[in-house]
């Protein structure tokens, strides 16, 4: 009898989620509807509904958004969010 140590597990994005350019997803994830994933984050623990996460692990780093809404971050305003995570620089 064959043992797996590292058993797969399903991925689940729900709906209206923007998944951002060079993302790695672990297994096992939920994303939840409406959430926004930047560029370049590898998420490793889930992600709520209307959560904006980036970083390495994935961080939270804006609640309540939506890419469906107009008063959601532009790529550029993710991007500068980016930017103040890796500088550490985020309130």
């Amino acid at each position: 009898e064959k043992k797996h140590i590292n058993h797969a597990a399903d991925i689940i994005i729900g709906n209206h989620v923007w998944i951002g350019p060079e993302v790695s997803i672990l297994k096992g994830i939920k994303i939840g509807n409406q959430a926004i994933v930047g560029l370049r984050t590898i998420v490793t623990r889930d992600i709520l509904s209307n959560e904006l996460h980036v970083g390495s692990p994935n961080k939270c780093i804006r609640k309540n958004v939506s890419w469906l809404d107009s008063h959601s971050p532009t790529q550029d305003e993710i991007n500068c969010l980016i930017d103040q995570i890796e500088r550490k620089d985020v309130s």
